[in-house]
């Protein structure tokens, strides 16, 4: 029985044009009605123009567009309701996810929404298309008599295993970019499953302690192993990025899982997130996770400042990332770790920390320590800005505690620098080492990697002149980038000759930029990162403890 059309639409991932991952969320919500008789369609904004979106609406004259956004997605999400309902005046329009859950109120003035659903979707947004009376639904707001109505609390699916599986056959899968991000798996196809909920921390960056009040809820071992079957059949695809936040909280679920996953014979590789120091209580368990196909941990370092650790409230010891780092390279699990630059409580000591002890842990003597603080795919590690996300702590201490650099929405995502704490503008850097162009030739090929991103080539037609005219490619590229690598090299070495322990790195940074006016703030205070890592300069008020 076809009970109505409903259309979901998946908001733009601003910055991320090649790099985006299944809705996952969206697709349980799509599922959960697809199963209760609502004919259903998903679009997606990252491989579809909001043209082709707004056409197909049209075509299929929904009665119900539910849009989810994070905060990076939100204004590409606000037009897309906005153009829907000038073209569709009949159409509700539901927004939902992670952005909206924090501004509730923002979708009815900025998207033409007429329902806004806070939290989890699945029970209550069945329960607003049912016709159930809008006002005893729970965590959702609505309009009457042009006042916005709220109505607190939100219906939590308690029972995650009641949830049919992710609606992956309604996206083109193999348009998103989801991988396992370690090589030489990562050029291939993968698919995120989630086989929890929550998490129990309270680190300050992140916006999970709120949005599940530190809590977690676990699918049975069962219901993950049939949902992984259920994906290999559908997609043909034999990798799993498990996106839990906590895969490994429960031993005894997750042990249960890879034993499963070795009886059935189920044959993936896969990946997952980690707490290095929940790892520690599967030191002798390494064989039976390599064995049931696990080829790499993305473990979040953030940082190897320890103080910085406990300003960002993060629960991670670092001594423990050494004993689990042995055994992971001991059964040729590729570790990943995340880290983060530009966190609360940062000082000039801190990006050499990380990179010294990133360089004891992994063995790659030509480990791309730069691209850590770049959003890259690269082989061992995964770097990103700490970025005050709404709904995290660090977004409400943010504008006391250092620079917010984000303008709109849009710039809310972890490959752009979004913040720089007072903690590093406010330290006074001392030369540690002398410096000079030669010396700096030890890191050309990182910077090479480094600037290989940003580079303008893209902007000058670099796809059509190298098809056109392959000959040039290695050629110019190798010129290009020379320049490139000379010009920041020069960059580098007169923030470093204005390193005279007196002035801050905000003071050295203001004289720079009367030089360099293409340039910005947080560029800046990324050449004293690099510089830092490198070991050339470190705080003068705590050099002692390098």
């Amino acid at each position: 029985m076809n009970k109505g059309k409903v259309l979901f639409i998946n908001g733009h991932l601003h910055h991320y044009e090649n790099d985006f991952c299944q809705p996952i969320g969206l697709l349980y919500i799509a599922a959960n009605i697809r199963n209760r008789g609502f004919e259903v369609k998903v679009c997606d904004l990252n491989y579809q123009t909001q043209d082709e979106v707004l056409e197909l609406a049209k075509e299929f004259s929904p009665r119900w567009v539910g849009l989810s956004a994070i905060t990076v997605q939100a204004l590409s999400a606000y037009e897309m309701g906005n153009r829907i309902k000038r073209s569709i005046p009949d159409a509700k329009i539901v927004y939902g996810g992670v952005h909206p859950t924090f501004f509730p109120k923002e979708p009815f003035t900025a998207g033409s929404a007429d329902y806004v659903i806070v939290g989890e979707g699945e029970n209550t947004f069945y329960k607003l298309i049912a016709d159930d009376d809008v006002k005893e639904i729970r965590g959702i707001l609505y309009k009457q008599d042009g006042t916005i109505k709220e109505n607190n609390g939100e219906d939590r699916v308690q029972d995650l295993d009641t949830l049919p599986f992710p609606a992956f056959d309604l996206v083109e899968l193999r348009k998103y970019s989801t991988q396992l991000h370690v090589y030489p798996w990562a050029s291939h196809h993968a698919v995120d499953t989630m086989t929890s909920r929550g998490c129990p921390y309270d680190c300050s960056y992140c916006a999970s302690p709120q949005l599940y009040k530190r809590r977690i809820r676990f699918r049975s071992a069962e219901n993950v192993i049939e949902e992984i079957k259920w994906i290999k059949k559908i997609s043909g695809i034999n990798q799993i990025h498990f996106h839990d936040d906590n895969l490994f909280l429960d031993k005894k679920r997750a042990l249960n899982i890879f034993e499963m996953m070795l009886k059935s014979n189920i044959d993936i590789k896969w990946v997952a997130l980690a707490n290095g120091s929940t790892l520690t209580n599967y030191l002798n368990d390494f064989d039976i996770i390599a064995r049931s196909g696990c080829v790499g941990l993305e473990i979040g370092l953030e940082t190897g400042d320890e103080d910085v650790l406990r300003a960002v409230q993060k629960k991670e010891e670092i001594d423990d990332l050494f004993k689990v780092n042995e055994q992971i390279h001991k059964y040729n699990i590729v570790p990943m770790y995340l880290t983060m630059t530009f966190n609360v409580g940062e000082t000039l000591n801190s990006p050499y920390k990380t990179a010294k002890i990133l360089k004891e842990l992994l063995p790659n003597p030509d480990l791309n320590i730069v691209s850590l603080y770049k959003n890259t795919h690269e082989p061992y590690c995964f770097g990103q800005f700490a970025t005050p996300n709404p709904g995290s702590k660090f977004f409400e201490q943010a504008p006391d505690l250092g620079i917010v650099l984000n303008k709109t929405w849009n710039d809310y995502f972890q490959g752009k620098s979004s913040f720089i704490p007072n903690s590093f503008l406010d330290d006074i850097p001392a030369k540690i080492k002398r410096i000079s162009m030669k010396a700096l030739e030890e890191y050309r090929g990182q910077i090479h990697r480094y600037l290989y991103p940003d580079s303008p080539i893209g902007k000058w037609g670099w796809t059509w002149l190298t098809t056109r005219y392959p000959y040039l490619e290695k050629r110019f590229l190798d010129f290009f980038h020379e320049r490139c690598v000379d010009d920041y090299f020069l960059f580098l070495y007169r923030i470093y000759k204005l390193c005279d322990e007196k002035r801050t790195v905000k003071e050295i940074s203001a004289i720079i930029l009367q030089k360099y006016k293409e340039r910005d703030i947080s560029t800046v205070c990324l050449g004293f990162v690099h510089l830092s890592m490198f070991g050339f300069i470190g705080s003068s008020k705590t050099t002692g403890s390098l």
